[in-house]
């Protein structure tokens, strides 16, 4: 495994332990951070700042107080001030967002809306405190026939809806998977986004009805009310293919993964589990998933499931040559504003299923996911677009399928 292009625990120029091996160091190996942290030359404020771009600020505090390497006065007081500082606003925030879930839950239930939460306080559980984990807004899984009123809920509750969010794309099909929606309550600044899909693929698909049954509702120490979510294998498939759409950039969402792979791994049937994503087409996701995070972590899955989601020859290529292996495990944190900027763009990878991609990305996208068929579908559609479609794209686009459009109404007006 490669970090900062060390290996773990080595030394950066100039002899010091990189901020990337420290904080690796602080959720693999405690137990040789009090040694790590006593050289003079370690970069404190860059430790503080990649804890932070990687949202592991709460983990590396605990990790330097438990190895003793606070005790022993190898940590500034600055920095230990700076790590509590942030500690204490992701733990404030985390408090209203959990009392927040529970208000929101209860109210859905009252008004007979199901839900599943996503990520958030369903993996937090897979830590030794839910502080330990930051969260920053709500994520939950809404049947699309239930979002009327799942959004009439939320604006009742003081949740208004950001329209500058998202742009509003017309659908070309009815397969395809609505947009995200966020909503955003001021009195709090809290955050809740609403999710159709939970693979994120931009499709819908019958089999999506059976996540539905699979889900479970746990209780969790610390929060008012049980939690729907996930089954163990639908939330393995839903975190991998998350670390995939934000280009596998940050440790927290890979110690996720492993943790989870720790706690539930022998309680996934990976058979199914590698079906379902190959019919999805996120199977790739799947795979390099568990690679990079037993990469950072160590060996955790069944070899079953290796075998199971191991890829083709040529989707293993386009993904390896898509999201390069030591830029990942690198963990460079001076690449994530770039990518999330090239994420808003839709100029990243194209691992989601986008109907309004140019020609040559939704080649790739096909390529490294398969699933051609219902996208083909779909995309069909872009040779005869509904009208509400075409004028959301300008004039010059009606202009361009002034011809289409015409027998478009023509067929409406025969089928009438």
């Amino acid at each position: 495994m490669i970090v900062d292009g060390l290996r773990p625990g080595s030394s950066a120029p100039g002899g010091a332990p990189s901020p990337a091996t420290i904080l690796l160091a602080c959720l693999r190996a405690p137990d040789t951070v009090r040694g790590l942290c006593a050289h003079p030359e370690i970069d404190w404020p860059r430790v503080v700042a990649e804890a932070g771009l990687h949202r592991v600020v709460s983990l590396t505090l605990e990790a330097l107080q438990r190895s003793g390497a606070v005790a022993a006065g190898h940590v500034p007081t600055a920095v230990l001030a700076e790590l509590k500082r942030q500690r204490r606003h992701q733990v404030g925030l985390t408090v209203r967002l959990d009392a927040a879930l529970a208000e929101i839950l209860a109210t859905l239930a009252t008004r007979g809306v199901p839900v599943i939460v996503l990520k958030g306080v369903t993996l937090a559980r897979l830590y030794p405190a839910l502080a330990s984990r930051p969260r920053s807004d709500l994520d939950l899984l809404i049947d699309p026939a239930d979002w009327p009123r799942a959004e009439n809920t939320l604006v009742r509750m003081g949740y208004q809806l950001l329209e500058a969010a998202h742009v509003r794309r017309p659908l070309l099909s009815p397969r395809q998977s609505p947009e995200d929606r966020q909503y955003y309550r001021a009195r709090d600044g809290l955050l809740v986004e609403l999710h159709a899909d939970y693979l994120g693929s931009g499709l819908r698909r019958p089999a999506d009805r059976a996540v539905w049954r699979r889900a479970r509702t746990a209780g969790i120490a610390g929060l008012a009310v049980p939690i729907p979510m996930l089954s163990p294998g639908d939330t393995f498939l839903h975190v991998t293919t998350h670390l995939q759409r934000h280009a596998y950039t940050r440790l927290l969402w890979f110690y996720d993964l492993w943790l989870l792979l720790r706690a539930e791994g022998a309680l996934i049937p990976w058979d199914e589990v590698a079906r379902q994503a190959e019919r999805a087409g996120v199977k790739a996701a799947a795979y390099y998933g568990i690679s990079y995070a037993e990469a950072l972590f160590g060996p955790i899955a069944p070899p079953r499931a290796r075998a199971a989601l191991r890829p083709g020859v040529l989707r293993r290529r386009l993904h390896e040559g898509m999201w390069p292996r030591r830029r990942i495990l690198s963990l460079d944190v001076d690449l994530i504003p770039a990518l999330e900027t090239l994420q808003q763009a839709h100029q990243l990878p194209p691992a989601v299923f986008d109907a309004y991609d140019p020609p040559g990305r939704m080649l790739v996208h096909l390529l490294l996911s398969g699933d051609v068929w219902p996208k083909a579908l779909i995309l069909a559609r872009r040779f005869l677009p509904a009208e509400e479609w075409l004028r959301h794209y300008g004039p010059a686009q009606v202009r361009r399928y002034r011809a289409r459009l015409l027998l478009a109404r023509l067929l409406a007006r025969l089928a009438a």
